[in-house]
């Protein structure tokens, strides 16, 4: 029943591309620890969420959202038009460009996706804060423990915008390196 909205393969291959191209201690360093350190500098300084930051996340992130769905639709437009090209080299190098080629767009494929998700979760936490907002809801006890949900959502948030933003800087550059590689084979003349 939960197969048509399991996000787990998703989010197992973006590891995986992170895991082939780098080593866990950097992966861990540009996309764990960077987003906790950025996001937990306001939360130090109590600096939640207001609802004008809200709004404008929430229009930042739709935007986003829309933008990496185009950026998926280039590189389903890539893949289409490379059976058209010389998939095959009749010399090593041709091979070996070919492979990295083809590694990179499955990479930034999967990146891309990753990315559409956080921005997917990004924006409904985000709407929760709204609703937290709109409700005054800022101090709920629960037992003997009192629990502040715009204070952890509004954490939460500055981690996943944080990560995102990480994610979108390697997408980024893996789409810049693919779009100049493709203007370069298309300037290149037929021998």
């Amino acid at each position: 029943m939960f197969t048509l909205i399991n996000i787990n393969s998703i989010i197992h291959k973006h590891y995986k591309t992170l895991n082939e191209d780098s080593k866990w201690l950097v992966v861990i360093l540009i996309f764990l620890l960077i987003p906790l350190v950025i996001s937990g500098v306001p939360i130090h300084f109590n600096k939640m969420l207001t609802s004008n930051s809200i709004n404008s996340l929430i229009t930042a992130y739709s935007i986003f959202t829309a933008l990496l769905l185009n950026v998926i639709f280039i590189i389903y437009d890539i893949v289409k038009d490379n059976p058209r090209k010389k998939l095959h080299s009749d010399d090593i190098s041709g091979n070996i460009k070919n492979n990295n080629i083809k590694s990179l767009i499955e990479h930034l494929y999967a990146n891309s996706l990753y990315a559409l998700l956080i921005s997917i979760i990004i924006l409904v936490l985000l709407f929760c804060l709204s609703i937290v907002e709109i409700w005054d809801i800022t101090n709920c006890d629960i037992s003997k423990f009192s629990f502040n949900p715009l204070k952890w959502v509004s954490y939460l948030t500055y981690l996943l915008v944080a990560h995102f933003m990480m994610n979108l800087i390697m997408i980024t550059k893996r789409l810049s390196v693919l779009l100049f590689n493709n203007f370069e084979e298309e300037q290149e003349p037929d021998v």
